[in-house]
């Protein structure tokens, strides 16, 4: 049964196969699939299989979602890979007009989420202790020195947490600043979730702290307020309401 909202008409999505000669990359597809990002493919599917199956237009064969999929693996099949029947391939089939094709598209490539490097970093640290090491790992698609920043992130993390703390069930708060004498440099910690494209700018701006050449702890714990500041001042429009939202329920669960 088709769903419509507004102008937009897509048919109920359906498991088929189809032949792999059949499937075409629209040449509007904007993606820009380098050789790095059809090798990472490639390494990806062989180590874990065809599991994140194309999405076509039934009618035609385009492709919707997965054309890096589809490039890497007419790539495997040249090589003899025959982990899928390149004459009966899974796919993901619907049926949608050309204007809701080229938005799925979009949508598809676009909406995408951001790491935590907190997270992150404690995840590739439990892979590591659970046996793998670096060069196993990059079947991820992180890249080996990646990988080593993200282990050297989660040794730091280790190093500064206190011994009582095991484990993390949710944001910890934020403790920006502890200090041992005048006489010795800030230490600041940053214990809070954070977005990973905004973890350049906020260590950059806590390790300026941490040197900034002054014995008022006020100064050094405003650097770091100010470091929280500039990332807030990024955030966009739902980021401050949700965020709002939960302080308006925290403050009505205290009242």
């Amino acid at each position: 049964m088709a769903k419509r909202r507004g102008k937009t008409l897509v048919s109920k999505l359906e498991w088929a196969t189809m032949p792999a000669d059949a499937l075409v990359i629209p040449a509007w597809n904007p993606q820009i699939h380098d050789r790095k990002n059809i090798d990472d493919i490639k390494v990806s599917i062989k180590e874990f299989g065809y599991v994140d199956p194309i999405i076509v237009r039934k009618s035609d064969g385009m492709v919707i979602g997965g054309a890096g999929r589809l490039m890497a693996l007419r790539e495997l099949w040249a090589e003899g890979w025959a982990g899928v029947d390149s004459k009966a391939m899974p796919v993901i089939a619907i049926e949608c007009d050309d204007n809701t094709a080229k938005k799925l598209s979009l949508a598809l490539n676009k909406i995408q989420s951001q790491p935590d490097i907190f997270l992150l970093s404690q995840l590739f640290q439990t892979l590591i202790d659970g046996g793998e090491t670096v060069d196993s790992l990059t079947v991820t698609g992180y890249a080996p020195f990646e990988i080593e920043d993200l282990l050297n992130v989660a040794k730091d993390i280790a190093n500064h947490l206190p011994e009582t703390v095991t484990e993390m069930t949710h944001p910890p708060t934020v403790e920006p600043v502890t200090e041992k004498d005048e006489g010795e440099s800030l230490i600041v910690e940053r214990r809070f979730k954070i977005p990973l494209m905004y973890a350049t700018l906020v260590d950059e701006q806590l390790n300026r702290a941490m040197w900034l050449k002054t014995k008022k702890k006020t100064q050094k714990i405003g650097m770091a307020l100010v470091t929280i500041a500039k990332v807030a001042a990024e955030a966009s429009q739902e980021i401050w309401e949700k965020v709002i939202k939960e302080l308006e329920g925290e403050m009505a669960q205290q009242d």
